[in-house]
């Protein structure tokens, strides 16, 4: 099927007139800076910004909501919500300030309403308190921790969600051993 994706956790861009106001949306650092999206690049040894600020959890009902008017029109039955399944970003802002258990909730409280309202959720990587709303979950490791004490490699989630759920793992261009 088709999985338009939404992503909830991060602001891609921020225009007039978007809605999105940055001092209720936004989340902020202990130090109340703006929080971004930043990933570890092995090629230069520190964290790259994409420049995506990250979304309070508290607000992602809202922006649902808002989809929700829009999104109807096309009749869809499927979403892709694949930021949802690995963002757990705490807020510190000073007004409404949340924890990660806060956030864990904010979350499950978004999927479970967009759980209810389409038959096929789809979202990436998987933390333990989302695969209750999700059908197809892609980004599974389909390897182990590779950890020292690891004599051999078991696909346990794998193992575990087969025939459960729809899963992939990360594309075969991607990986390191394709074997």
């Amino acid at each position: 099927g088709l999985f338009p994706d939404f992503d909830f956790a991060y602001i891609h861009q921020n225009t007039l007139f978007d809605r999105t106001n940055m001092k209720k949306d936004a989340i902020k650092t202990i130090d109340n800076r703006y929080s971004s999206k930043r990933q570890y690049s092995a090629t230069q040894q520190s964290y790259v910004s994409f420049f995506q600020l990250a979304i309070s959890p508290a607000r992602y009902s809202k922006f649902y909501t808002e989809l929700l008017e829009n999104y109807a029109k096309y009749g869809l039955k499927t979403m892709a919500v694949t930021s949802l399944g690995t963002a757990l970003n705490s807020d510190f802002d000073e007004d409404e300030p949340y924890n990660r258990e806060d956030s864990k909730k904010f979350t499950m409280e978004a999927l479970a309403k967009i759980d209810a309202d389409y038959e096929n959720v789809m979202i990436k990587g998987g933390n333990a308190y989302t695969l209750a709303y999700a059908n197809h979950i892609t980004g599974i490791a389909t390897d182990s921790s590779r950890f020292l004490q690891a004599s051999e490699a078991i696909p346990f989630i794998g193992m575990v969600l087969h025939g459960s759920k729809y899963i992939s793992g990360s594309p075969i261009n991607m990986e390191g051993d394709i074997n």
